[in-house]
């Protein structure tokens, strides 16, 4: 069954060799879209590297040791932290507190998921007490996660609140409010449109 989630980026890929090939020819829209893809790996690559030296050291030395010996790994890696981060990032500016959350989250579960690694290889108990500790900050880390998630749904409440009783005890003047925005919007499309003749 067809993975859904790689289904956009297969289309779009698809798309790429299809315009690329009525232009240029396939061999050219090829090259053209592994050259796409490279930029954007690379891109990726850099934004991924910088983050994990400021965050993790740990897993820099890793990720550096695999794209030497196993460089398919590798790009496997900073693609998938490069979603994330792309999903951290998201939340960086509005919500820093957040964000710092997810960063120590990440980090955490990234250690977690070293450290399993190397049990599956070897039965130590320093190991395993290792991961036990770690998965206890995990808990505790999701748990400051719920909290600042929950501070911000009673904020959005509260503002939700205001707003439906602002509505509720005057809701001819919203009406006229939202009215004189429209207006505002018609005359700026009109001006617009005279402005291009």
């Amino acid at each position: 069954m067809a993975n859904f989630k790689s289904l956009p980026s297969q289309f779009y890929v698809a798309m790429l060799l299809l315009v690329g090939s009525v232009f240029f020819g396939s061999t050219e829209a090829v090259a053209q879209t592994d050259s796409a893809r490279e930029e954007i790996f690379q891109r990726r690559r850099t934004s991924v590297m910088e983050f994990v030296q400021e965050n993790h050291a740990k897993m820099e030395q890793l990720l550096l040791t695999l794209e030497k010996k196993q460089p398919a790994k590798f790009r496997s890696a900073v693609n998938r932290i490069g979603k994330t981060l792309f999903k951290m990032k998201a939340v960086k500016d509005k919500q820093p507190e957040r964000y710092a959350a997810l960063v120590e989250q990440w980090k955490v579960k990234s250690e977690i998921e070293m450290v399993t690694a190397r049990l599956a290889n070897q039965d130590d108990p320093e190991l395993r007490s290792q991961l036990d500790a770690l998965v206890e900050v995990f808990v505790d880390n999701r748990r400051q996660m719920l909290e600042i998630e929950k501070r911000h749904i009673e904020q959005r409440l509260k503002r939700t609140n205001r707003l439906l009783e602002m509505i509720e005890t005057d809701r001819d003047a919203f009406v006229k409010k939202n009215l004189r925005s429209i207006d505002r919007t018609i005359r700026q499309l009109k001006s617009g449109k005279s402005s291009k003749k």
